[in-house]
């Protein structure tokens, strides 16, 4: 598929594949986002290549039983209109406002049972500008909900993936969600000088995982297990929303 300006592929429905295809563009400020959206139950996404976008996969309300396995991601930076967006991203902001005028949904359900596993990520392996760009995968909620006051997602996973020369491996928005798991991922951050490494070694990789800080309580849901980072400033940290900090 090439070149597609917006969605290369829109699903909504029920028992979804999309597999074994070939995703690319040379036209990035046109073609930057979304290739694969899904509003679905019961998907599988495997064995695709993307190349080029700046986000490949969303998944958004509402999604069920979604299964994001053994893609390859040429990731490029995202531009300046798409600042947090991440490549593989689970969204269910506004959840509960998706189904009041849907009346043949039978169940407000929250998302869930989400897995991302074994999929590689690669962004350029030049610096990223100032800002929340660069990031592999995203979680993003509601700020709040009188539908859904706990959470709107559950059961998501992002394991034994490949991400490399990242400025942000995991991002998370808000705090609706229950049991995240990132365990057994490797995080290659982009190249520095080792050579007389020292604290004042300029890092050009953030951080594994990032937070939005009025989400902090979200941290008492993640697993982050058995992961292997090389070369990050941090491990985990805050985002203010001002800028200054990213």
């Amino acid at each position: 598929v090439y070149n597609s300006s917006e969605h290369a592929v829109y699903a909504a429905g029920v028992d979804v594949d999309i597999c074994n295809n070939y995703f690319y563009t040379d036209k990035p400020a046109i073609c930057a986002y979304d290739v694969v959206k899904i509003r679905s139950r019961n998907v599988q996404i495997s064995g695709n290549v993307f190349a080029n976008y700046a986000a490949a996969i969303a998944i958004v309300v509402p999604s069920f039983e979604v299964n994001v396995v053994g893609n390859t991601i040429y990731a490029l930076e995202t531009i300046a209109l798409l600042s947090s967006t991440a490549v593989i991203a689970v969204d269910s902001d506004g959840l509960e406002n998706y189904y009041p005028p849907r009346p043949w949904f039978n169940t407000t359900d929250s998302m869930r049972n989400i897995s991302i596993t074994g999929n590689t990520i690669q962004f350029p392996p030049q610096d990223a500008s100032s800002g929340l760009y660069q990031i592999a995968f995203r979680i993003y909620t509601s700020a709040s909900s009188t539908t859904f006051p706990l959470y709107e997602q559950e059961n998501i996973s992002f394991c034994g993936n490949s991400v490399s020369d990242y400025k942000i491996g995991a991002y998370i928005i808000n705090q609706l969600v229950r049991n995240i798991n990132i365990s057994d991922n490797t995080f290659s951050a982009k190249s520095f000088t080792e050579t007389g490494f020292s604290g004042s070694t300029s890092m050009n990789t953030y951080a594994v995982l990032v937070i939005y800080d009025t989400s902090t309580y979200v941290g008492n849901q993640i697993k982050f297990n058995n992961n292997a980072v090389r070369g990050s400033t941090y491990l985990f940290s805050t985002y203010t929303g001002i800028g200054t900090g990213v």
